[in-house]
């Protein structure tokens, strides 16, 4: 039946065009010259295994990793960042062939501190605006992620607290960008007070300063990104060429899933995630137990 119909629309449209819409060389000689190809040149090589970081590889990583440095304060934030919040490496720092974008970047203007409350469990916890790299048309607003400190106590003293981690190099952000001379409403505000609207003024400079930034004060590229990831690897006793650009994102998703189980992990994933498609689910890797 259906080749009957898809047979008839092509004469009835091929009549109307005056020419062949279908013809047997594009149609039929073609695909069989390209499956005949295939054939021929034989298995295709092997999909890169895409691993992610999960909470033990983290747990591994820590006893060894030097976090004291300056260096090691920022590639720890940036992991445990990207591994909380979803994050792309473009949404973590910029693209390799452009340029830190502080409209749609992670800036320290991006972080607003929070107050303990009930729903924190007591504990402190900050938003972080974050733009999604894919949305190249700009569409969307700023989705605010929330991190919020693991344990009571743990602060910088607990190595796999994310918010401590971010939180840590924030603080050493906003000592090297310093606030307006003036009443500046962007780089001056309260805790738990929401940003203005509007981007900032660009003389606004620790407002637009990146918060994932070398002490150069510039933003890191996705390669940079991934060379640490490749680093940390090692540390995990983790193949190198098993890991991506996206290996915190797969990790964090994993983790999620696992923790949160399919109904509501999925529905966290794709919401803290930032995907409009159910392409989330496939960035979440199956577990054995599951």
């Amino acid at each position: 039946y259906i080749a009957t119909t898809v047979s008839t629309i092509r004469l009835l449209r091929s009549g109307q065009a005056h020419y062949d819409i279908a013809p047997a060389r594009e149609n039929t000689a073609r695909p069989a010259m390209l499956l005949e190809m295939r054939r021929a040149a034989g298995p295709v090589a092997a999909r890169r295994e895409g691993r992610g970081f999960r909470a033990r590889d983290f747990a591994t990583i820590a006893s060894t990793f030097d976090r004291s440095t300056r260096r090691g304060m920022l590639e720890w934030a940036v992991a445990l960042g990207a591994h909380s919040m979803l994050l792309r490496g473009g949404e973590v720092g910029h693209m390799q062939r452009a340029v830190f974008d502080a409209a749609r970047g992670i800036t320290l203007a991006s972080v607003t501190t929070r107050r303990p409350e009930a729903s924190s469990r007591g504990l402190p916890w900050v938003t972080i605006d974050v733009t999604a790299i894919k949305d190249v048309r700009a569409t969307h607003r700023p989705v605010p992620v929330p991190i919020r400190q693991r344990v009571q106590g743990g602060g910088d003293g607990d190595p796999l607290c994310a918010y401590s981690a971010v939180m840590r190099l924030y603080r050493q952000r906003c000592a090297e960008v310093p606030q307006c001379a003036g009443p500046c409403v962007w780089c001056r505000r309260a805790a738990g007070a929401l940003k203005p609207g509007g981007q900032p003024p660009v003389s606004c400079a620790r407002a637009n300063a990146p918060l994932f930034a070398g002490t150069d004060g510039r933003a890191l590229s996705t390669a940079a990104i991934k060379e640490i990831g490749k680093r940390m690897a090692r540390m995990a006793g983790i193949p190198e060429d098993a890991v991506a650009g996206r290996l915190w994102r797969v990790g964090g998703a994993t983790d999620l899933r696992d923790t949160l189980g399919m109904g509501e992990g999925a529905a966290m994933i794709k919401e803290r995630g930032r995907w409009a498609s159910d392409i989330a689910f496939v960035y979440a890797r199956a577990l054995i137990g599951q």
